[in-house]
């Protein structure tokens, strides 16, 4: 498919791909696998994970089909994550890219106490308090455990 710049959305090599200086500047680096970078929102308030592929496409629904089904397995791995280990009740997954153009997938815990329940958390969320270092680490490891071999 096509992407707004009629270019094929194709997988980037790590060398034509870089991550979007917004998302870099907002988020922690939690881990990258061959194909794409996870990524934690800096405001602890919540945990909101991005899941940003290396492509050239723009628009989720213009991967290819194996592309989009590493991604949901992945998004799943997290919604699992979330649910279980961090007791979020609900998880919200979105792929708006009107911001930030470079394709990324939101997954993001909800619960009725969090800063901006039951608004989406674009642009709602307030500033929140930031993550420890420590707690950085802990969710680096829970996430690096939930992996498949072969996704570090």
């Amino acid at each position: 498919m096509e992407n707004f710049d009629g270019k094929q959305g194709m997988p980037m090599t790590d060398e034509a791909w870089s991550l979007h200086p917004q998302l870099a500047n907002d988020c922690h680096r939690v881990m990258e696998w061959e194909r794409g970078e996870l990524l934690l929102h800096s405001n602890a308030s919540l945990h909101w994970f991005l899941l940003v592929p290396k492509t050239s496409a723009v628009d989720l629904l213009d991967l290819e089909m194996a592309e989009s089904q590493e991604l949901f397995r992945l998004a799943t791995m997290l919604h699992e994550y979330l649910k279980t280990e961090l007791g979020y009740p609900r998880v919200n997954v979105g792929a708006l890219g009107l911001v930030v153009p470079q394709l990324h997938l939101h997954v993001v815990g909800r619960r009725p106490d969090d800063a901006c329940w039951p608004a989406p958390v674009w642009g709602n969320l307030p500033e929140g308090p930031v993550y420890a270092e420590s707690h950085l680490v802990t969710l680096k490891s829970d996430v690096e455990r939930l992996l498949p071999s072969g996704w570090e």
